[in-house]
């Protein structure tokens, strides 16, 4: 999330117990950054616009941007890019399609409003501005239509009559 002058906007987000028992082994491997992973080849750097030769295809290519050096051993924080590749490779090797790094935060949106029935809440854990944007993220079925309907009967004690399926006129 960003603040409407483009800085990065902090929110503080409470974490569940689950979700500590994750996170904790991973603390104390980077000073700041708390996804990290260590280098198994070296890498030298890159300077944009320089001509490099392509260690497979032997070909000249241009640098495209500026890499630091990377040395086998060290630690790294992770990039968003390379969290995004290792969750492409996760759901190939499952052989889960059309299910985007994205989709994760949707679905947890919809487990959160499920669980509370609270828009606002979900609206807060997002870190929303418009309660609009949060409903776009909610995935709403036909399942979720009908068990609001029979939470609503069952509230008022009588039951929902569709009235063509019992060969009633109607008015």
């Amino acid at each position: 999330m960003r603040k409407p002058n483009g800085e990065p906007k902090e929110e503080p987000l409470p974490i569940t117990d689950k979700i500590l028992a994750i996170l904790k082994p991973l603390r104390g491997h980077h000073p700041v950054y708390v996804f990290t992973y260590v280098v198994r080849v070296n890498r030298s750097a890159w300077k944009k616009g320089e001509t490099y030769t392509h260690k497979v295809t032997g070909k000249p290519f241009v640098a495209p941007w500026s890499q630091r050096p990377l040395v086998k051993g060290q630690r790294y924080h992770l990039l968003r890019n390379a969290a995004k590749t290792a969750f492409r490779r996760a759901t190939e090797a499952a052989e889960i399609e059309h299910f985007g790094f994205h989709g994760i935060r949707r679905t947890r949106a919809t487990e959160i409003w499920r669980a509370t029935g609270d828009v606002r809440m979900v609206q807060k854990q997002m870190g929303h501005t418009s309660i609009a944007t949060t409903e776009r993220y909610l995935e709403n079925d036909l399942a979720d239509v009908r068990a609001a309907m029979e939470k609503a009967d069952k509230l008022h004690g009588s039951p929902t009559v569709v009235p063509h399926s019992r060969k009633r006129k109607v008015a």
